[in-house]
C-alpha cells in the first residue's frame, strides 16, 4: 500500500478549489434564497387620492419655477365638470362662475385676460371675446395633469402676466398598461325646473381606453365625454334706487326673472404615440369639443318710480329709505326670452424627439387651435297694450324683506292670455321706422372665430460635468387671428299696428314667479314663434 505525502503546493491547490467551491455553493444559495424571497415580497401599490397629490407634489418639485399642480388619481378620475373646477381649489386661483358653472380662471388675482392656458404645452384660442379662456370648454375627465405656471419659465413658450395654466393629457407609452374606464354620474336640481319647457335632470358619462402595440412601441389614447346639465336660477334684478326727496331713495324699477338653462357638451380626445427607438418619439394628439348653451327666461319687467307710475302717501320709510308702499299706475312688460351658444373648439398636435447621441438631441412640435362661435339672443315682449299709456294698469303694492329682495302684490293676472298679449308695451323702438311703440322684440347675434397656427424648432445641448446640465435653444412662430362680429335687429309683429294673442301652438303652461310674489304669468314658445316668420326685422344699424 502506496502512501503519498500532500506537497505544501497541491495543499494550497486543494484549499483554494474548495473555498471556490463552497462561494460558488453559497451563491447559488443565496440566488435561491433570493428567488424565493422575491416570491414571497408583498407588494404594496400606491394609488387613489393618495396617488394623486403624490404626483402633483413631484410635479411641484421637480419644476424650478413657482407651480401648482393638480393629478388626477386614475385616468378619468378627476370629478369635476370642468377643467376649471379643479384648478380653482388650487392656492393663488379663483374661478369666476357663469350661469352657476366656473368658466374663466383668475390667478394671483389679476383678470382672467392677463392668463393663458396651454394644452400639452401649446397655447390655446378663446371662445370668448378677448384672450381669457374659458375653462368649460374642457372636461376634466380628458386630463390627466394640470400645472400653473405663477412665475416666468424660459421652457414655456406662450405666457401672461397672471400666469400660464398649462393641461396635460395621457401619454400611453408612459401609462404602461391597458385601461378601460367608463364613468356616469346622474344630477338633479332641487329647484326642479322652473321654467315649463326645461328639466331638472342631468348626467356626465366617459369612456376612456388607452393601450400599447408592437412591443411598447406604439401607444393609442381614446376619450370621449358627453355631459347635459341643466341649471336653474330665480333671480332678482333692482333698476336702482332713486331719490324719492332729499332724505329718502325708493326702488327704481325692476326686473324679475327665473332662468333655465340646459349645457351640452361632447368631448373627443385622440392620441397616438410612437417610438420605435430609443432615440426616436413622435406624438400626434388631437382634441375636439361641441358645446351648447340654451337658456330660458321668463320675468316682468316692471318700471316703477322711474316711469309715470307714482307712489301712494305714506309708504314705510326706513334709514332714509322706502321699505314698504304701493305703486299706482304701473304698465309692466313681460319677456319671454332665449339665449342661444353654440361653440366648437378643436386642437391638434404633432411633437417629434430625436436624440443625436448622449449630448444632442431636437424637437420639432407643429400645432393648431381654432375656435368657432354663434351666438343668439332673442327679447319677445307682451303687454296689454300697445306702447304707453295704453293697457291695463296695476295697483302694485312691494315690500322689502331681510334678504334685500322686494315681494309684490299685484292687482293683475299676468297669466290671462285674454289680457296680456305679444307686442309693444311701452315705446323702446329706438331709432326703428316704423313708430314708435313697433319693437315688439329684438335679436342680437355676434359671433367669433379665432385660428392659431404655430411651429416651434429647439435644440438641447447636454454637459456631463460643469456648472450647466444642459442648455435649450430654438424659435417659435406662431399667427393669430381673431375675429367679432356683432348685429343686432329689432322685431316687429307682421300683424302690426294690432296685438296678437298667442298661437295655441306656441302656448306654454304658467311660469311661476312666487318667488317674488307675483304669481305666474304668460308663457310661451318664444324661439319658436320668430323661426315661424311672426316678426318682421330691421337692422339696428
Amino acid at each position: 500500500m502506496k502512501h503519498y505525502k500532500l506537497s505544501v503546493l497541491t495543499l494550497a491547490l486543494a484549499t483554494a478549489g474548495l473555498s471556490s467551491y463552497g462561494v460558488v455553493a453559497q451563491e447559488a444559495k443565496a440566488a435561491t434564497n433570493d428567488k424565493k424571497a422575491e416570491d414571497q415580497i408583498e407588494v404594496i401599490q400606491v394609488s387613489g387620492i393618495r396617488r394623486s397629490l403624490q404626483l402633483a407634489q413631484d410635479l411641484k418639485q421637480q419644476s424650478t419655477s413657482v407651480v401648482e399642480a393638480v393629478s388626477a388619481e386614475d385616468i378619468g378620475k378627476l370629478p369635476d365638470m370642468s377643467i376649471a373646477e379643479s384648478i380653482a381649489r388650487l392656492p393663488g386661483l379663483a374661478a369666476q362662475r357663469l350661469d352657476g358653472r366656473a368658466n374663466v380662471v383668475s390667478v394671483r388675482g389679476l383678470a382672467p385676460d392677463f392668463t393663458t392656458a396651454t394644452l400639452n404645452g401649446r397655447e390655446q384660442v378663446t371662445v370668448g371675446d378677448n384672450r381669457g379662456v374659458e375653462f368649460d370648454q374642457y372636461p376634466s375627465e380628458m386630463m390627466s395633469n394640470v400645472v400653473v405656471y405663477k412665475t416666468p419659465d424660459a421652457g414655456v413658450m406662450a405666457q401672461a402676466i397672471g400666469g400660464t395654466i398649462d393641461m396635460q393629457t395621457v401619454r400611453p407609452l408612459a401609462h404602461g398598461e391597458q385601461s378601460i374606464v367608463f364613468n356616469l354620474r346622474g344630477e338633479h336640481n332641487s329647484l326642479g325646473a322652473l321654467n315649463p319647457d326645461s328639466t331638472a335632470n342631468g348626467f356626465r358619462g366617459s369612456f376612456s381606453y388607452i393601450d400599447q402595440f408592437a412591443d411598447d412601441t406604439v401607444g393609442i389614447a381614446l376619450g370621449y365625454a358627453k355631459m347635459t346639465s341643466p341649471n336653474q336660477e330665480e333671480r332678482w334684478n333692482a333698476w336702482g334706487y332713486p331719490d324719492l326727496n332729499s332724505t329718502t331713495k325708493v326702488i327704481g324699477g325692476a326686473k324679475p326673472f327665473v332662468r333655465s338653462s340646459e349645457l351640452k357638451r361632447d368631448g373627443w380626445l385622440a392620441i397616438v404615440e410612437y417610438k420605435p427607438t430609443e432615440r426616436l418619439h413622435t406624438t400626434f394628439d388631437a382634441y375636439y369639443a361641441d358645446f351648447e348653451d340654451e337658456q330660458r327666461l321668463r320675468g316682468i319687467e316692471l318700471p316703477l318710480q322711474w316711469s309715470s307710475a307714482s307712489l301712494t302717501a305714506n309708504p314705510t320709510v326706513e334709514n332714509g329709505f322706502v321699505t314698504k308702499g304701493t305703486f299706482n299706475n304701473v304698465e309692466a312688460v313681460m319677456r319671454n326670452d332665449v339665449n342661444l351658444r353654440t361653440a366648437d373648439t378643436f386642437s391638434f398636435g404633432w411633437n417629434t424627439e430625436y436624440q443625436l447621441d448622449k449630448n444632442w438631441s431636437l424637437e420639432a412640435d407643429l400645432s393648431t387651435s381654432s375656435a368657432d362661435r354663434k351666438d343668439f339672443g332673442l327679447e319677445s315682449y307682451s303687454g296689454s297694450g300697445r306702447g304707453s299709456d295704453v293697457g291695463a294698469k296695476d295697483n302694485l303694492g312691494f315690500s322689502f324683506g331681510n334678504d334685500g329682495i322686494v315681494r309684490f302684490t299685484p292687482t293683475l293676472n299676468y297669466a290671462d292670455p285674454n289680457l296680456f298679449k305679444l307686442g309693444a308695451a311701452l315705446n323702446w323702438a329706438n331709432g326703428l321706422t316704423v313708430p314708435g311703440n313697433g319693437q315688439d322684440g329684438f335679436i342680437n347675434t355676434p359671433s367669433i372665430e379665432d385660428t392659431l397656427n404655430a411651429i416651434r424648432l429647439s435644440a438641447t445641448r447636454a454637459f456631463d460635468d460643469g456648472a450647466l446640465a444642459s442648455v435649450e435653444f430654438g424659435m417659435n412662430y406662431s399667427e393669430r387671428e381673431k375675429t367679432k362680429l356683432d348685429e343686432g335687429y329689432y322685431l316687429t309683429l307682421k300683424a302690426y299696428p294690432a296685438m296678437l294673442s298667442v298661437p295655441g301652438e306656441f302656448a306654454l303652461a304658467p311660469t311661476s314667479l312666487d318667488f317674488i310674489g307675483m304669481g305666474s304669468m304668460l308663457s310661451y314658445d318664444s324661439l319658436a314663434l320668430y323661426r315661424s316668420g311672426a316678426y318682421n326685422e330691421v337692422s339696428e344699424g
